[in-house]
């Protein structure tokens, strides 16, 4: 897998933002990917779009006639992970899938880095193009060879993305993971306490009620999930030991 060898090239950034644009109506995606896209790209993109003074014809790339892609920060609290700025990015229609969040909430084992790089030398054995940060205008001013480096080096920043999550079934995961849970897509990489919640409303009788969380004012300690005392000795068999994620409602 190379990256592919189209180019379009455009003189003025106004129009290549509204080609994009015109590019995503047109092909009609049900789903965006990249790594950290929700964080960095996209509100990068809405930036460049209100300081060319496009922002009206940028938001136009949802399913719904009367409905603009917006952005909006968010603060997501969760025991696993604390507390996480985040930028939610709203496009109707469409789905942000982000790989890097992928790898983040939708795995079991943990990595030293979350970088790109350092994702794809472990996961695929391959590597982004050596460019650093700082070479980034000056290859961009620079000659159409500088240039032709850089548009490389951001194909296969597309590229990587796409092939680990095809690589750990990042789709497929998420998809099953909604079926079984009965939770929205975006939801899926997200806190384990939303999935759980909505099984357990699932999967109760009719007659049974589900109880919710204490008032705030409430201060009594609860003690926490039920652990069993060992039995202790040497044992000649071997002991299975189970856990799934640390998690006690499963």
């Amino acid at each position: 897998g190379e990256p592919p060898t189209s180019y379009f090239i455009y003189w003025d950034e106004r129009a290549m933002l509204l080609a994009f644009v015109q590019y995503i109506r047109e092909s009609d995606p049900d789903i965006f990917t990249g790594w950290n896209v929700c964080n960095f790209d996209w509100p990068y993109l809405f930036k460049r779009a209100s300081a060319l003074g496009i922002s009206e014809h940028f938001v136009n790339m949802t399913r719904m006639l009367h409905k603009t892609a917006r952005i909006k920060e968010t603060i997501i609290q969760s025991k696993a992970f604390g507390m996480k700025k985040r930028i939610e990015t709203t496009i109707e229609g469409r789905l942000n899938y982000d790989a890097m969040d992928f790898m983040v909430f939708g795995q079991l084992q943990k990595f030293r880095s979350y970088k790109l790089n350092a994702m794809s030398k472990e996961l695929l054995g391959d590597q982004k193009v050596d460019v650093d940060y700082s070479q980034i205008t000056p290859l961009h001013e620079g000659s159409d060879k500088d240039r032709s480096r850089l548009a490389y080096y951001c194909m296969k920043d597309t590229l990587l993305p796409l092939r680990i999550l095809e690589k750990r079934m990042g789709l497929i995961n998420g998809i099953e993971q909604a079926r079984v849970t009965g939770v929205p897509l975006k939801w899926i990489l997200g806190g384990q306490g939303r999935k759980t919640f909505s099984n357990i409303l699932r999967f109760k009788k009719p007659e049974e009620l589900v109880p919710t969380r204490s008032p705030k004012g409430n201060q009594t300690a609860t003690v926490g999930g039920y652990v069993r005392k060992p039995i202790v000795g040497y044992y000649l068999t071997p002991v299975f030991t189970l856990d799934f994620a640390s998690l006690y409602p499963s």
